[in-house]
This record gives structure tokens, sequence and C-alpha cells, in this order.
């Protein structure tokens, strides 16, 4: 489980037909290459293009996961235009990432005003928030619904098992 990349962008509509999707600006991002012994400058890039990318083609009011080698894109865009990216590995929990996700829009727009962010370039906005978000969340807590998920998995086993033995005795 790995989380790579958190970005967030600004989505303005290009309502010109010429263009592929809409124009995306990355207000800001962290990106955790700490394991990288090599190629970080790439891998920085990599993710710089995976989120204005995504952030640019997602529809509106939409969660969605996109998976590229290995490495998912976890998006949500919002009305107002603001876009939160989150790159994990494939063994990062969706739910998770998810939760993540909302819980940094929501504590963006608690912390900027609508005007701080509406008008700034790529990278205009410094928030030192993001890479303790970056760092904390590398390892999700698990949600209550997963919590059951694995009880339920435990107790299944469990019984499994009591049966075969009541099998074998006879």
């Amino acid at each position: 489980m790995k989380l790579i990349s958190i970005a967030i962008c600004r989505v303005d509509v290009d309502d010109s037909k010429e263009k592929d999707g809409d124009k995306s600006t990355i207000l800001c991002q962290a990106t955790n290459t700490s394991s990288m012994l090599i190629g970080k400058a790439s891998y920085e890039e990599f993710a710089r293009f995976v989120a204005r990318e995504i952030s640019a083609r997602i529809e509106l009011l939409a969660m969605k996961s996109l998976e590229y080698k290995g490495t998912i894109c976890h998006a949500f865009r919002q009305q107002n235009g603001l876009c939160v990216c989150v790159l994990t590995d494939d063994k990062y929990p969706v739910r998770g990432a998810h939760s993540l996700v909302r819980s940094i829009s929501r504590e963006f727009e608690s912390h900027f005003k609508d005007a701080q962010w509406q008008n700034a370039k790529d990278f205009e906005i410094k928030w030192s928030r993001l890479p303790v978000m970056l760092s904390t969340y590398q390892n999700p807590p698990k949600d209550k619904i997963e919590e059951i998920q694995t009880e339920v998995d435990n107790a299944k086993q469990v019984v499994v098992q009591s049966i075969e033995k009541v099998m074998n005795n006879m």
C-alpha cells in the first residue's frame, strides 16, 4: 500500500470544440518520492501529468478511480471547478482513497476562500497541510465496513474449519 501523490486542481471549462477536455491548473501538489533512488523528477512529472489530465477529463460530481500501469488515480470534481486527485498503487484500499479525497476537499475549502484559488496559477497555492496528509495517510485507517468484513471473514473461516472437522469424524 502506497500513497504516491495528492494534487488539488482547478478546472476551467473550455467551450471550444477544438480542444479535448477542459483546462486544468494544479493549485498545489505533494508527491512522495522517498522510496525512489533515481528518476525522482520524472516520477513527479508523471504525477503532475496524470493529475492534470484526469482532472480535466473527469465529469462533474463524479468520483472516479482510473488505473494506468499499477498506478491508480482517484479523483473527484466539484461544481465549483475544484478537483482533488490522489495517486496510489494498486494495493491501496479504494474506500480509503475516496474518503481521503473527500476529506482533502473539505479541508481545502475551509482553509482557502474561493477568491484565493479561483484565480491562482500553477502551483501558486502553498498549503503546508498537504505533505502532512501525504505522510499521515501512507497507512490508511480501516473504516468500519472493512473491520466488519474482516470479522465476518474470520468467523466464516472458523465455521468452515469446524464443519470440516465434523465431516472428517463421521
